[in-house]
């Protein structure tokens, strides 16, 4: 999250806001169990949405000016950024999103949630638990060990996909409902502007190329960051 006092980032002074939110399995994992059971989705989401929402109450105390927020988002960051743009309320008065929209991760349905949800919980060994004993299982277990067996599992990405809500994320996105206008997006009332860019290493552009290298290295034990160093 990035604060500007003025309308530009070459004079005056800038208030540099990080925010902290839940990410994984603990921001995003859900299941039509678990909305029965009266869980919110899309968490990490909503963890921003109230940063946002305390920095438009409070940034003024440290200097700032409420009315003069850029949000800010690299990777899943712009992603996040491109989800608040579906906001009804007023969030921020610029974006700019580097190296990811919600065309890279967008929001899926209920259906590609539950079926995650469900593989989710064979790994956990949570599977054949009652529904109502396996929710309690996964919400008390250690935030580590949850982690840890998602990602050896090889689930760690699929429950990180956010899920169509009618809320924070009220429709699902597509390449064409974006490029023929029919998208509907209330931000284009209220953000001012939008800067859309890339990074040059960002990890969605380098992990293929990561991958490759580390199956060349193999033989040799060497790591590929090793690899990446050297040149």
């Amino acid at each position: 999250l990035f604060h500007s006092s003025t309308s530009t980032f070459t004079k005056g002074a800038q208030v540099l806001t990080a925010c902290s939110y839940r990410v994984g399995a603990p921001g995003f994992l859900h299941s039509t169990e678990m909305k029965e059971a009266g869980y919110l989705p899309n968490n990490g989401f909503r963890d921003q949405r109230t940063a946002l929402l305390w920095l438009q109450k409070h940034i003024g105390g440290f200097g700032g000016d409420p009315d003069n927020i850029t949000l800010m988002g690299e990777s899943a960051g712009a992603v996040s950024t491109a989800v608040h743009l579906h906001s009804e309320q007023p969030l921020f008065k610029r974006a700019m999103l580097m190296s990811g929209s919600t065309l890279l991760k967008g929001p899926s349905p209920m259906a590609i949630t539950d079926g995650n949800y469900q593989m989710a919980l064979k790994v956990l060994g949570l599977d054949s638990l009652a529904p109502q004993e396996r929710i309690q299982k996964l919400v008390s277990m250690d935030g580590q060990q949850l982690r840890a067996t998602l990602f050896e599992n090889g689930v760690a990405p699929l429950v990180s996909i956010p899920l169509v809500d009618g809320d924070l994320c009220p429709v699902a996105i597509d390449f064409k409902s974006v490029m023929d206008g029919s998208l509907s997006l209330p931000g284009r009332q209220w953000c001012e502007s939008v800067l859309l860019g890339d990074c040059a290493f960002d990890v969605s552009k380098t992990s293929s190329r990561v991958a490759r290298e580390y199956e060349a290295d193999k033989p040799s034990g060497q790591h590929p960051r090793t690899a990446i160093r050297q040149e």
